[in-house]
């Protein structure tokens, strides 16, 4: 067994974002993986046009499915911020290049950079985490590990968008914990 095979979203909203993208790009592709990128249409196609990140792209010999698009314009702090993650959600269970090819859908920003290697995460996906649902992110106050709602602190603003009854998260990490 190779591991999970992995569809990523990733968002890019401006230049940060899309330098970012670069090395997010390098660690993620993957001839299991799928990656489609979505540039928030404010922001646009022209840089990408000219950017390293486009290079990587056009250049890659990895075998991955990679797909760019800039189709919605998203509000900080607005629901039009989950337009681009419907799009992708749509595009991976209707479109013919993606249906059944993957097993696990990841929503990235541009500036993501992930700490394990894809073999690892594929097979963390394929094993402990088979089958598991769970929100995270590195810039909460749980860091980068899979967290159920429930252990969010009660006022943090994403607890109450993501469910008003949390499903519990049974989860062991590498060391055990």
């Amino acid at each position: 067994d190779c591991g999970a095979r992995i569809l990523y979203l990733v968002g890019i909203h401006n230049k940060r974002t899309l330098q970012d993208a670069v090395p997010l790009f390098r660690a993620i592709r993957d001839p299991r993986n799928t990656v489609l990128f979505h540039f928030d249409v404010k922001f646009g196609l022209d840089e990408y046009r000219r950017s390293d990140l486009r290079y990587e792209v056009e250049a890659c010999p990895c075998g991955a499915f990679v797909e760019v698009a800039s189709l919605h314009n998203c509000s900080w702090g607005s629901w039009s911020m989950l337009q681009p993650t419907l799009w992708s959600m749509k595009h991976a269970v209707e479109h013919p290049d993606h249906v059944g090819k993957w097993d696990v859908y990841i929503n990235l920003s541009g500036d993501t950079l992930p700490v394990y290697s894809q073999d690892r995460i594929a097979k963390l996906f394929a094993g402990p985490l088979h089958n598991i649902n769970f929100v995270t992110s590195s810039s909460c106050e749980t860091g980068l590990r899979p967290t159920p709602i429930s252990a969010f602190p009660k006022k943090w603003h994403k607890r109450t968008h993501y469910s008003h009854r949390p499903a519990n998260l049974e989860y062991t990490d590498d060391d055990g914990v």
